[in-house]
């Protein structure tokens, strides 16, 4: 009875298993070819800065900005910053600034 069941949910998370990994390589797809690159940033309460934060940078985004995977750490804000046109950087930068200070960046976050 019970190895039964056990089979089902084997099955089940190997489907669910196959399933992620078609999204996974749709969405490198849809990056590369809308030449579209994603980053996002996990801030914990402890984070006192962007730099304490965790990044997390996509393939296509590190070719966007033409940094090597080492260049994108799981810290390197400033990687980022660094390879975006001025007024872009100067606007991500004060909305994480401002998050940083009220817990709020206004309307919208980049």
């Amino acid at each position: 009875m019970f190895g039964n069941r056990k089979r089902q949910m084997l099955s089940e998370i190997a489907s669910l298993r196959s399933q992620l990994e078609a999204c996974e390589n749709n969405e490198r797809t849809l990056q590369q070819r809308c030449g579209i690159g994603l980053w996002s940033a996990t801030m914990s309460d402890k984070a006192s800065k962007q730099s304490d934060a965790a990044w997390n940078w996509s393939d296509e985004c590190r070719r966007l900005i033409g940094a090597a995977a080492k260049d994108m750490s799981s810290t390197n804000f400033n990687v980022l910053l660094d390879r975006m046109a001025p007024v872009g950087a100067t606007f991500v930068r004060e909305k994480f600034e401002a998050l940083n200070r009220t817990g709020f960046a206004g309307d919208r976050l980049v």
